[in-house]
This record gives structure tokens, C-alpha cells and sequence, in this order.
């Protein structure tokens, strides 16, 4: 049936009338064989049993008698019936009398046989077992093997026959069927060669005439009428179609006229953000030179002034300073941070001296709240990773001054965990807890994508401009990690985000590499090793920052070197800490140098000039 389908109609209706006149005639010429093989049979049996019956008969006498010699000349008669091959003649008691035997000789069928055995075809032979009866007298049995060859040669025949009438018949109902089917599939047909040239040229005028009075004929007037609606509808629709073309050029217009007004716009507030990027970065660079000079000359007022009252208006000018320093800093890395210009820089590092050392910043404000300051890290977490430190500082400090800010009892707690091991990679998770005033649940969202605080009173109460936890956002981002927090109002907050660190090449870090290391967190939180003092719990292990030679320089040569450092200090120049460490340790005057490098470090010039004056060589 599967294969049906693929065919025309025209080839199904031969197929079909072929294959049904095929049927018919192939039945009734069976029918009419199997009833022509059945009378072959049926006379074959006839003539045999009337042979057998006219055998016996004359055997009559010689079997009352007992003369078998009569009885073999009687069966030699039937050398004239070709079609019987052996023949037997028994008795009353199923002796036997006598045979005949056409080609070969057989053997003899038992009594038990003859008692039993009626006509039958057995094989390739008819038997024919007849009793010898006259008057209801029982005078023996005579036994027959006739062969069927006749009966064979007459089915041979009549099936040549049926086949030569079959093909004879299927060829003339093909022909029949070509012929026919074209009154049927002729107009189906013609109506599909219509339907293909509607379809390539499109054009729905098209009309097939009708002829005859048939079903067809009604197919034919519905498909015209169909198409005329078909016809009238496209019409309806390319004038549809025509005022949907202009209305689209017309908006198209619009739009393109509203896009080059936006583009003009966006062009306007790309140039705007510019420049309040970059006045912005301007106006804070140039803010924090004035303020490292206050914070120097607030220093050297710190030594001069012992009364009580002033060194206390002093320390609280510092700690503005400091905070003012850490607002204009923050507002420099956010203008940074929206142009793209941070880069990481790779280098081996000690989770646990991060956290030592923004226990170290934070140690004067958490002793005057009476907070608790801790850290715990995970043991399973190797010592030295590979990664990018000070950013890593940064973004925790950013959340642990939010904690410290926003928590007036209780404790602030870091956290380092181990997450997963990826290869040669840790995935570490930092945490930072605080039972703090909490965040409420639908300032959550957005804590991380504005410039703002958790509330308008904050900036009252707790002071900032609202920039911490965005820029922390951006370094966690930068890290290749994301931030999340849980917050409870009342209760506290807890800040997590996890960084994959590459596995470093060393055990552990020597002392100098610690120091140098720490060295570069404090001038990174604007740490003064002199202001501080060791450790902020018993748990932290402080690592104070000092200078050691490489080598003793000439006095000559690190008098040069110390000139050079006056102009570059002079200058207000970066390269000054460069020239200082390349200076190293001068005996005698190594606690001021060390006041010297942290000076520099500040970037405090004026205090760091001051301090040069006291070294005489």
C-alpha cells in the first residue's frame, strides 16, 4: 500500500482493474483445474476398478478349482492395459495364486493388508484392492498397482494451459485498463496540469472547462469557484500588502530619522560621561596632593605640639585626612573602573597576611566600638597561591570597613574556605560577617549596581559617599568571581564570593618575601607602621614592614643617591620610593629611613622632605 502512494493516479487505476481482473480469471481457472485433476482421478480409479472387477470374474473358476496356471494366463491380459504395473490374485484365505508383473516384481502386500486396504493412492501409484464376489460368495482378492504417469501428463497439460490463458488474459486486461482509465484520470490529470501552471505563473484567471455531466464535472465548477474567491482575495491583498509597503517606508523614514537623533544624543552622553569621567579622575587626583601635604604637615605638627588639647584636635584632623584619603581614592578607582583600565597583576601571595593586615587597618576603629575582630581560615587551603593580592585586599577591605562602619556591638568576622579543587586551580570562598544593622530585603537587589547607601540616613549617621560595596562588586568581577549577601535587618549581614587562585610553584614564602608583600598592602590602605601598633588579637601574627641591605654603599654614593631623592621628593615624584629602596639601610639612621619609606608610600613629600633633613652623612 506504502508503495501505492508514490504512483499517479493513472497508474493506480491500471494497477487496480489489472489486478482485479487478474484475481478473477486466476480463481476461476484454478477452480476449474482442480475440478479437471479431480475427474482424471476419479475416472482413473473407474477404469481401474473395472478391470479389476472383470480380473476377478474370470479368476472365478480357477480359484474354486485351485488352477492357479488359468489364473496367471488371465492376468497376462492385462499386458494390453498399459497404465497397470503389477497385479495379484489371492484366495479365499489370502493365499496367493498367482501375479503379473509389467516391469519389476514387488513385494507381496501381508493378509492383515488385504483384509484392510480399500482404493487409495499411495505416492506415485493408485491401488486397488477389489474382493472376488459372485452370489454373496467370497471366492478371494485381487491386488493392483496402477500408475499415475496418465494422471500426471493431463495436469501437466491443463496447467501450460492455464498459464498460457492466464498471461493471454492479464495482457488483454492491461490493455482494457490503459484504455478505460483514461475516461477516469484524463480529466484528473488535466486538472493538476491547470493547478501547476496557476502555481508557476501565479495568475488565479486561470479556469478549467468543464465536460460531461459526471462527479468530475462537479469537481471542475468547484475548483473554478474556488479559485475565483482565491482570486478576489489577492486582490484584496496587494492592496493590502501596497499600503503595508508604504506605511513601512513611511515608518521606516521615522525611525531612521529617530535613530540619527538618538544616535546624536547618545553620542552627546558618551561625551558627557567622558568628561565627568574624567573630571572626575582629574579633580581627585589633583585633590589628593593637597591632602598628603595636610597629612604631612599635620605629622610634623604632631611632633612639635605636646599640649593635650592640641594633639587631640591634630589626631582628629589625621583621621579626617585619612578617611578623606580613602573617599578620593575609592572615587578614583570607580572612574577608573568605568573605562575599563584595570588590569590584574599576577603574583604569588598568603591569604592569611591579607587578613592580618586589614585586622592591622581596621584595629583603631574596632578598639574604640569594642568590637570583636577575627579571621579563620581553611586548613585544607595551601599556604601560597597565585593571583592577583592587592585587588583581592582591596575588595575585603571594602566590605570589612562597610561591616566595622555599620556594627556598633558584636563582631566582624573573615572568612577563607575551601570551595573545590579544579586541576591546578582552588576555588576559594571569602566571607565576610557582621552583626551589623543589616540590609533591608528590598534594597538587596541593588546595593551592588548603585552608587548608594542603605538608606538616606546613613550618609548622616555613618558618613561615605556610597561607593564601597559597587567598586567591590567591580574588583570581585575583575577577580573573575560574584558577590552575593544574605542580610537579616538588625542582625547582620554575610558577604561571600568565591576566586578561583592558581596553585604557586613554592611551599611557603620566605620572611623578606612577607615583608615586602606587606609593604605593598599597606602603602595600598595608607598604612603607617609607626602609628600602629603590634597585633589586634591574640590569634594575628604581625609582620611590620621594614628596609634591610643588599649590600653597604659608599657614603659618597649614598649621598648622591640621597640628593636625587631630595629633587624627585621636591618634585612630588612617584619614582622617589624607587630611589629610596634602591638607597638601602644607612647605619645609624635606619629608623629614618624607615619613617622615610612610609612617608613615601603616603605619598606624603613634605613630611618625607622633613624627614631627610634629619639624616646628615
Amino acid at each position: 500500500m506504502k508503495m501505492m502512494r508514490r504512483f499517479s493516479i493513472k497508474k493506480k487505476l491500471i494497477l487496480i482493474i489489472l489486478g482485479i481482473s487478474s484475481v478473477a480469471i486466476i480463481l476461476a481457472l484454478s477452480v476449474n483445474l482442480y475440478d479437471d485433476i479431480e475427474n482424471y482421478k476419479s475416472d482413473l480409479i473407474s477404469n481401474a476398478e473395472i478391470n479389476a472387477g472383470l480380473i476377478g470374474k474370470s479368476c472365478m473358476a480357477p480359484l474354486l478349482f485351485g488352477y492357479s496356471n488359468e489364473v496367471k494366463q488371465i492376468l497376462m491380459k492385462l499386458n494390453s492395459v498399459q497404465y497397470v504395473l503389477n497385479a495379484f490374485v489371492f484366495d479365499a484365505d489370502y493365499e496367493f495364486v498367482g501375479a503379473f508383473n509389467r516391469f519389476e516384481e514387488i513385494e507381496q502386500p501381508s493378509k492383515q493388508y488385504l483384509r484392510q486396504s480399500k482404493t487409495h493412492f499411495d505416492d506415485d501409484y493408485l491401488i486397488v484392492t477389489t474382493p472376488i464376489i459372485d452370489d454373496g460368495d467370497f471366492y478371494g482378492t485381487i491386488y493392483m498397482r496402477v500408475s499415475t504417469e496418465i494422471l500426471k501428463e493431463k495436469t501437466r497439460n491443463n496447467v501450460i494451459t492455464l498459464i498460457v490463458i492466464i498471461f493471454g488474459t492479464i495482457i488483454f486486461s492491461y490493455i482494457l485498463s490503459v484504455y478505460f482509465q483514461r475516461i477516469i484520470s484524463g480529466p484528473i490529470v488535466k486538472l493538476t496540469e491547470v493547478t501547476n501552471r496557476i502555481a508557476g505563473q501565479n495568475d488565479y484567471s486561470i479556469r478549467v472547462k468543464p465536460v460531461g455531466n459526471d462527479e468530475i464535472t462537479d469537481l471542475y465548477k468547484r475548483f473554478n469557484y474556488m479559485f475565483e474567491v482565491i482570486e478576489s482575495r489577492e486582490e484584496e491583498r496587494n492592496k493590502a500588502v501596497k499600503e503595508i509597503e508604504n506605511l513601512n517606508r513611511d515608518l521606516e523614514r521615522k525611525v531612521s530619522e529617530r535613530t540619527k537623533e538618538l544616535e546624536k544624543a547618545k553620542t552627546a552622553a558618551e561625551n558627557a560621561s567622558k568628561a565627568k569621567s574624567e573630571l572626575l579622575s582629574n579633580v581627585s587626583h589633583e585633590l589628593r596632593t593637597p591632602l598628603n601635604i595636610i597629612n604631612g604637615n599635620n605629622l610634623i605638627l604632631a611632633e612639635r605640639i605636646t599640649e593635650s588639647n592640641s594633639r587631640k584636635m591634630i589626631g582628629k584632623i589625621n583621621t579626617a585626612v585619612r578617611n578623606l584619603t580613602a573617599m578620593v581614592n575609592n572615587i578614583i578607582y570607580y572612574s577608573e573602573s568605568e573605562v575599563g583600565t584595570k588590569t590584574l597583576s599576577i603574583a604569588d601571595f598568603n591569604i592569611e597576611l591579607v587578613f592580618q593586615t586589614l585586622l592591622k587597618s581596621h584595629e583603631e576603629s574596632v578598639q574604640k566600638k569594642g568590637l570583636e575582630f577575627r579571621y579563620e581560615i581553611d586548613e585544607r587551603l595551601p599556604e601560597v597561591f597565585k593571583g592577583d593580592s592587592v585587588q583581592l585586599l582591596r575588595a575585603i577591605e571594602l566590605l570589612v570597613d562597610n561591616a566595622v562602619k555599620y556594627t556598633e556591638s558584636g563582631y566582624v568576622l573573615l572568612k577563607a574556605e575551601m570551595r573545590e579543587i579544579e586541576g591546578n586551580r582552588n576555588r576559594v570562598g571569602f566571607v565576610v560577617q557582621d552583626t551589623g544593622i543589616g540590609i533591608k530585603p528590598d534594597k538587596l537587589g541593588n546595593i551592588f549596581n548603585h552608587v548608594s547607601q542603605i538608606d538616606g540616613s546613613s550618609t548622616r549617621k555613618y558618613g561615605g559617599i556610597g561607593l564601597g560595596l559597587t567598586l567591590c562588586n567591580r574588583i570581585v568581577e575583575l577577580l573573575g568571581g560574584k558577590i552575593t549577601v544574605n542580610s537579616e535587618p538588625g542582625k547582620g549581614s554575610e558577604f561571600q564570593f568565591n576566586l578561583a587562585f592558581e596553585l604557586s610553584n613554592k611551599q611557603t614564602l620566605e620572611d623578606e618575601e612577607l615583608k615586602a608583600i606587606q609593604s605593598k598592602y599597606y602603602r595600598q590602605l595608607g598604612i603607617s607602621t609607626k602609628d600602629k601598633s603590634d597585633g589586634v588579637t591574640s590569634s594575628v601574627r604581625q609582620n611590620t614592614p621594614s628596609i634591610k641591605p643588599e649590600s653597604v654603599r659608599s657614603k659618597k654614593e649614598v649621598k648622591s643617591k640621597l640628593q636625587g631623592l631630595r629633587k624627585l621628593l621636591e618634585d612630588y615624584n612617584a619614582d622617589a620610593g624607587k630611589t629610596l629602596s634602591d638607597i638601602g639601610i644607612i647605619t645609624g639612621y635606619e629608623k629614618e629611613l624607615i619613617e622615610l619609606h612610609n612617608n613615601i608610600n603616603e605619598y606624603d613629600f613634605e613630611a618625607a622632605l622633613l624627614t631627610l633633613n634629619k639624616i646628615k652623612l
